[in-house]
């Protein structure tokens, strides 16, 4: 009966997206990149805790299906890769930490003693990562479906994960409804405890319509 539960509240916030795209304007890949990047529009959230510097930002199922469309090439129309992203909620978290010259440090490397305690931090990073992220959803507890960690070194040696909370595509609900999300990471890697990253329902009802 929970999980029902959270799955319709999941769905109504997801059909809020889409029952609302009709009446929105339309703009071009680059504007949709440009969009989200804003933090004023509420969908690219920063915090700093101490000398750690983390980010989540909210990733349109719109933004997501263009980049598989464009670089996969799988021969798949945009509108069919579009259905698989649609009953999920896709968020990009960045975590890094301050320096002194800003060209940023990697900060698993900052807190491990030495080499094998690197590599159980990055382990758990790659293996482990649902253990720490979860959704607060109208009062409700969502973890992760799927956490990708990415391998690959980054712009300031920050972690950079996806994060995906899946939902079937059978539940039919109120669109009207205004559920802000809270993006939770419990941060048991470098002390800073739980961070809360809020994303209001409006914000993302107002997310623009991509036009190819």
């Amino acid at each position: 009966m929970k999980n029902i539960k959270i799955i319709l509240i999941i769905s109504m916030v997801i059909l809020m997206v889409f029952s609302n795209m009709g009446c929105k304007r339309a703009v071009s890949p680059k504007e949709m990149y440009t969009y989200i990047n804003n933090p004023d529009k509420g969908l690219f959230l920063s915090k700093t805790a101490g000398e750690m510097i983390f980010s989540v930002k909210y990733l349109p199922a719109e933004i997501l299906a263009y980049r598989e469309y464009k670089y996969l090439k799988n021969n798949l129309s945009y509108d069919s890769i579009l259905n698989t992203y649609v009953h999920a909620m896709t968020f990009l978290l960045r975590i890094g930490m301050e320096d002194t010259d800003g060209e940023g440090v990697d900060p698993a490397k900052e807190i491990a003693s030495s080499y094998g305690a690197y590599s159980t931090i990055i382990n758990r990073m790659s293996f482990n990562m649902k253990e720490y992220l979860y959704l607060r959803v109208g009062g409700e507890k969502i973890t992760p479906d799927l956490v990708h960690f990415e391998s690959t070194v980054e712009v300031k040696n920050e972690k950079v994960f996806y994060v995906t909370f899946a939902v079937p595509g059978s539940f039919v609900n109120d669109s009207s409804n205004s559920i802000d999300i809270d993006f939770v990471f419990n941060d048991l890697f470098f002390g800073t405890g739980i961070n809360h990253f809020l994303f209001r329902s409006s914000s993302i009802r107002n997310i623009p319509k991509l036009k190819l």
